[in-house]
């Protein structure tokens, strides 16, 4: 004799359920995932950090030579010597108005 289903599940719980499984499977595997990391980093060695970062240390070194160099390369002193009269004139004009108030001198 058959027997219809006469339960009847909203579909809000349905998808509550749902997503409880999801939620906690996925953090299961960030849970399984960050204990593998764990693992991993707990059998590092001082050894093992320094030829990992080694290579790091030297692309450093290097940059920071050729920049450096690149600085010393520009830096150049430029002697002016002039030969004559001097005259120093010096005009100050002044507009104090508001907040930005200043001061230009030219000469």
């Amino acid at each position: 004799m058959p027997q219809p289903e006469t339960r009847i599940v909203p579909e809000w719980a349905a998808g509550v359920a749902v997503a409880s499984i999801g939620i906690g499977a996925g953090v299961t595997g960030l849970g399984c995932g960050a204990w593998l990391i764990f693992q991993g980093l707990s059998s590092v060695t001082l050894l093992g950090v320094i030829a990992i970062a080694a290579p790091f240390v030297g692309v450093a070194t290097v940059a920071t030579a050729i920049g450096a160099a690149i600085s010393k390369a520009k830096r150049s002193s430029t002697t002016n010597v002039y030969q004559g009269t001097v005259i120093k004139r010096t005009d100050i004009t002044s507009t104090a108005r508001g907040i930005g108030a200043r001061s230009r001198i030219e000469g």
